[in-house]
């Protein structure tokens, strides 16, 4: 789905939405990515791929929106801030998938998209 698109965008409640969004680049290996800093806290966000809202696929945690449809959810632990590899706990990054949540790798909340 997503080694095809032209524009990939991460947009949530940390972007007010399409206000400021992400806008995620292709690395050689087909893996769309942006480093983003998110703070302690729940967070709700979608993909904006190709001008079309997508859903995280690896995302197991979603809420409804006022849109009718529903939005992802990740959840950043205070008690990350001390460890090297912060821990995402709504949301199970997979290796399959062509656009996604990354595993955590930087310390200071540094998610990989």
């Amino acid at each position: 789905m997503a080694p095809g698109a032209g524009d990939v965008l991460l947009a949530g409640d940390f972007t007010r939405w399409l206000t400021k969004p992400i806008r995620l680049h292709m690395d050689p290996d087909g893996v769309w990515r942006a480093t983003v800093s998110l703070a302690p806290g729940t967070w709700q966000y979608r993909y904006f791929v190709d001008g079309e809202w997508r859903d995280d696929p690896e995302c197991k945690v979603r809420v409804r929106n006022p849109f009718g449809t529903v939005n992802d959810v990740i959840k950043i632990r205070a008690d990350t801030r001390a460890q090297a590899e912060p821990k995402a706990t709504a949301c199970s990054p997979g290796s399959a998938v062509p656009y996604r949540l990354g595993k955590p790798t930087e310390p200071r909340h540094l998610l990989k998209y």
